[in-house]
């Protein structure tokens, strides 16, 4: 049998199966983007000149730049999503989470469950993410690409899916600590 808060989450995400499913592909894009990232930076850097730091390859910095600001804009907008997402849920399910409260759950089984409901689509949404985003620069490489280590990869992967277990502690909490005889009786008048 699966802990309280696995259920609850997957109670969720059944409920709101769409939400899920963008949650995932937030998450995707932005594995996808700092996939991209870590690939541009493993490359040597090619300059024009004997070792002068005077005459490095202009469209090369620019394009690093450039990357890096693509993602952390993604990234930003990850966070702010998966904040959103989670205060959504955490409100529509009020009671929901109030009659599980009723039936013996605990607020920290509560505030789990909505994490949960927001990590179960994020690993997925990760682990997707590292091949596409290797697809993704694919048609730009060439025979000389190099390819950053595979650990690289997985540990942005997994860097996403701890800052989402992060952002979603808060709302979450927050959303559990409501009263649950306040919740009720709200829901009923």
């Amino acid at each position: 049998m699966l802990p309280v808060p696995v259920l609850l989450g997957l109670r969720l995400i059944a409920r709101r199966p769409g939400r899920a499913f963008l949650q995932a592909c937030g998450i995707a894009a932005t594995v996808i983007t700092i996939t991209a990232l870590l690939i541009i930076f493993v490359q040597h850097r090619v300059s024009y000149g004997i070792d002068s730091s005077h005459l490095s390859n202009l469209k090369d910095a620019q394009s690093r730049h450039m990357i890096v600001v693509v993602a952390a804009a993604l990234v930003t907008v990850a966070a702010v999503n998966t904040l959103t997402t989670t205060w959504t849920t955490a409100l529509e399910a009020r009671h929901t989470m109030a009659v599980a409260r009723t039936l013996g759950a605990t607020p920290g089984q509560i505030t789990a469950g909505l994490s949960a409901a927001q990590l179960l689509p994020t690993v997925p949404g990760a682990l997707v993410g590292i091949p596409l985003g290797i697809a993704f620069c694919w048609p730009f490489s060439n025979a000389g690409t190099i390819y950053p280590p595979a650990w690289w990869l997985f540990g942005a992967a997994l860097t996403a899916v701890l800052a989402t277990a992060v952002l979603t502690a808060l709302p979450a909490r927050i959303a559990a600590r409501r009263s649950v005889a306040q919740t009720l009786s709200a829901e009923t008048t």
